[in-house]
């Protein structure tokens, strides 16, 4: 799916209100995979992290507006799932055509898996705040936060 990169990194904002919320930091790991597998990173990005890590915090944002972040954090659930479960050996038929379906490019999926795996190491730590988009926004707690955000 290589193409132009159309949506500008932005800085996280911190209000459900602003619009952009997206801080790819306190995305779920899925997250970022679903995110980059549906951008336009082009299949054959050769670039290492440490010199390109604003390129793919700008194709993860890219795929997240491409999906909508209801859709990117369903469908990042869904994956989460359907992988642990394929990992543990316990998928059933329908549910390993399931995630076929969701990625049905594997060389793909390995690249973006790696990409999104070695983007963490230059990720800031996150922290507790908005993440979303203008239509679907969550808080996510992390660290002594997750004791004082009612679930």
């Amino acid at each position: 799916m290589p193409g132009t990169l159309t949506v500008s990194p932005l800085a996280p904002a911190e209000s459900p209100a602003t619009g952009s919320l997206l801080a790819v930091e306190r995305l779920h790991p899925w997250e970022r995979v679903l995110a980059l597998y549906v951008s336009d990173l082009p299949t054959d990005f050769a670039g290492g992290v440490g010199e390109s890590a604003d390129v793919l915090i700008g194709w993860v944002r890219h795929g997240a507006a491409r999906l909508g972040y209801r859709h990117l954090r369903e469908g990042g659930r869904r994956a989460a799932h359907l992988a642990a479960l394929r990992r543990a050996g316990s998928a059933s038929g329908s549910q390993r055509a399931a995630y076929h379906r969701m990625f049905p490019d594997s060389a793909r999926l390995r690249l973006v898996e790696d990409l999104s795996s070695s983007l963490v190491a230059v990720l800031p730590e996150p922290s507790s705040g908005w993440v979303g988009d203008a239509d679907h926004s969550v808080y996510v707690a992390f660290g002594d936060d997750m004791d004082e955000v009612a679930v």
